[in-house]
């Protein structure tokens, strides 16, 4: 008499997807005896017809519905089947006897001319969607990529999930691909306009950051189910069963501006109607100025610069102002000027001081939230330059004139034309005036607060400057030069303009304002105005 029996094995899948229906799982099969080796038959409905034990190990697959049974095995061998693990199923079995248990693994021993084994059942767990959209605003390049990682609550989670990228408004994907989590983390890549959807997720939190794309000038706003913030990092949400989370990354490149001033000094008959030759080359995130028409004026006058190759190519007169709006920050522009003889050139950044201009070193300027302002000077002769400030302080009206007058040593010659150029708070020129000319010695010009007028042109020599008394009661007067100590009064010293550098003046008016105490006492009541003789409420 053979002392042998079966062992039977039967799988069974329930809330499985339609691929589940094909899926096949594997078991391994180990022996209390680990130099048990030999070939047996295989009964059931599958392709597998024998299995072989080699140091008492075997493998079989199983897919749903299916079952077999290995024949012949030494009664009282004891034998323990396992499942390999799955993602997104709990496992249970149940054995012939009638006996059950949570977990993937079951031991059965093998009996005289009898059937033992097991029925393994995976139950697909509860899953969800995670939908992350990429918007650019502004000068984003549709072809700049943005990384995201996506980290669950889960730290231990381990496995891949597919995933399908859309054209935003698309409803065929552009393509799909499994998304690997590691240690409860992926990442994944999209480009602006983009869309991606990662099935199958095991329920957990999630949050979804993006890494820092290290660009000048650009914002970052997230919107993540029905909370919104900004920043690199999103909301951490619950994913419930069978639920979808949404979150929306806005990058936004801002744009900024670009003057360049064409002066010319110590200018002889001609030198004023002469055109310049500027050349423009991008130098840095040239991607985000394709080749194109972008809008300009001069001194106001509306026009458009071709970029052909990242250059574009500029004249400009005396006087004149070239202003290019709306470009994307973090664009780097160098500027170059065609040499032009007998003229000594020199450039100068955001109204600091001249420098001597270099062929090999270019002035060169990054776009960002403020103008950003280049000008160049050509000069026959030496001239001078003086700059003029003003700031204004308490209850006045922000769109007042304030008067003042330039007035030249007696011993100079100041007839030839100057330049004047109005500066908002912002660095915008809002004003260019190429013809101004003195009268008798003296030049008046006007000021509001917060506005900054520069001259060139002026005769090299000594200076003053006066503020014409303002009608505006109790206001004071102070002055500071070239951000020395400020000295009350409203006007300056003698000043000596050089053409070595910028000469630079700060008026600051100043009104106190009042105070209004009030004190009750019994019936009565006492006003005290601590600011006499003036009130200000």
């Amino acid at each position: 008499m053979r002392h042998v029996g079966d062992l039977e094995l039967h799988k069974t899948v329930v809330n499985g997807r339609d691929q589940d229906e094909t899926r096949d799982f594997k078991f391994r099969i180990t022996t209390s005896d680990d130099q048990f080796e030999g070939t047996f038959d295989v009964e059931g409905n599958t392709k597998q017809k024998e299995i072989t034990f080699e140091n008492g190990v075997a493998t079989v697959t199983l897919a749903h519905a299916e079952h077999l049974k290995i024949v012949n095995l030494p009664s009282e061998m004891q034998f323990t089947i396992e499942e390999e693990a799955q993602h997104g199923f709990t496992t249970t079995w149940k054995d012939l006897a009638g006996a059950s248990g949570d977990g993937a693994k079951a031991t059965v021993t093998i009996k005289m001319n009898k059937t033992v084994g097991a029925a393994f059942t995976n139950t697909r767990e509860p899953e969800g969607k995670l939908r992350i959209e990429k918007v650019g605003q502004g000068k984003v390049s549709s072809e700049e990529t943005f990384t995201f990682a996506i980290k669950s609550s889960d730290d231990s989670y381990a496995g891949s999930v597919p995933a399908q990228v859309y054209t935003k408004g698309e409803s065929q994907a552009e393509y799909t691909y499994n998304v690997a989590f590691v240690n409860g983390e992926a990442l994944v890549n999209l480009t602006a306009g983009q869309v991606i959807i990662l099935d199958e997720l095991p329920l957990a939190s999630y949050q979804v950051s993006e890494n820092d794309p290290e660009v000048a000038g650009m914002t970052t706003t997230w919107t993540a189910n029905q909370q919104a913030g900004s920043g690199l990092i999103a909301a951490n949400l619950p994913l419930e069963a069978n639920q979808q989370l949404n979150v929306v990354f806005t990058n936004t490149l801002s744009t900024g501006d670009f003057t360049l001033t064409k002066v010319v000094s110590g200018a002889e008959p001609g030198d004023l109607k002469q055109d310049f030759k500027f050349n423009l080359k991008l130098t840095k995130n040239a991607d985000r100025m394709p080749d194109g028409q972008y809008h300009a004026t001069i001194n106001e006058k509306k026009m458009t610069v071709t970029f052909k190759n990242g250059e574009a190519t500029v004249h400009l007169q005396h006087g004149e102002t070239l202003h290019l709006t709306d470009l994307p920050a973090g664009v780097g522009i160098s500027v170059s000027e065609a040499t032009v003889s007998d003229m000594t050139p020199y450039w100068s950044l955001n109204n600091g001081a001249y420098k001597a201009y270099d062929a090999t070193e270019l002035p060169e300027i990054e776009i960002g939230q403020t103008t950003q302002h280049l000008r160049f000077k050509n000069e026959r002769h030496q001239t001078a330059e003086l700059q003029l400030n003003k700031t204004v302080t308490g209850p006045v009206d922000a769109d007042e004139d304030y008067e003042f007058v330039v007035e030249a040593a007696a011993d100079l010659d100041v007839t030839g034309p100057i330049l004047l150029e109005r500066i908002d708070a912002d660095g915008q020129v809002i004003e260019v005036n190429a013809n101004l000319k003195f009268d008798a010695g003296k030049l008046m010009v006007t000021v509001k607060g917060g506005q900054t007028v520069r001259l060139s042109g002026l005769t090299l020599g000594s200076y003053t400057v006066r503020e014409t008394a303002p009608t505006i009661e109790q206001m004071t007067t102070k002055w500071s030069l070239n951000g020395g100590a400020y000295v009350d009064g409203l006007a300056t010293k003698a000043m000596a303009l050089s053409g070595t550098s910028l000469t630079d003046v700060h008026f600051v008016n100043a009104v106190a304002s009042g105070e209004l105490q009030v004190e009750k006492n019994g019936c009565r009541g006492l006003i005290r105005n601590r600011s006499e003789p003036r009130l200000h409420l």
